[in-house]
């Protein structure tokens, strides 16, 4: 959920002028699985479970997988992405926004809608195959590459 708050805090900030540069990965504007956005309105204490997909095998971190989510969760990460996918067009930082085409977690058309109301899109870059775990994705060295040059660049 960092994108979406990133975006949602650089949207409804007083002193746009006074934010630089921000880097989005796989940001939450819209969920891929449409079937949860009805469970939302359920008994917040329920519990679902998470399928997490495992890292590729050559990657030694550790990396926390959830197994479960409480559906009270679940409405508030729905709320956030539409208030955040609004704020979209008021962000006035040139943006960098990196998303996988085949993201199980967000929806790759949430990114591409959002893609067309930036105002300051400097850096693009979907990767066609790619999940939602950019870092452990085959993609990483790329996103590597482009997280140091994002932090290299000169505002």
């Amino acid at each position: 959920m960092g994108g979406a708050i990133c975006t949602w805090l650089a949207g409804t900030c007083r002193e746009k002028d006074k934010l630089g540069k921000m880097m989005l990965l796989a940001p939450a504007y819209r969920l891929t699985d449409k079937s949860l956005y009805p469970l939302a309105e359920t008994d917040p204490e329920t519990v679902l479970p998470m399928h997490p997909t495992p890292p590729p095998a050559d990657v030694a971190e550790y990396v926390y997988l959830y197994d479960r989510m409480y559906v009270g969760s679940l409405r508030e990460l729905i709320r956030l992405s539409r208030a955040s996918f609004i704020q979209v067009s008021h962000v006035l930082s040139p943006v960098w926004l990196l998303y996988g085409d085949s993201d199980p977690v967000v929806d790759p058309g949430g990114c591409a809608a959002a893609v067309r109301r930036f105002r300051y899109l400097r850096e693009l870059r979907v990767y066609p195959g790619a999940g939602h775990q950019l870092f452990l994705d085959r993609e990483r060295e790329d996103v590597y590459r482009r997280i140091r040059a994002f932090f290299a660049e000169k505002e």
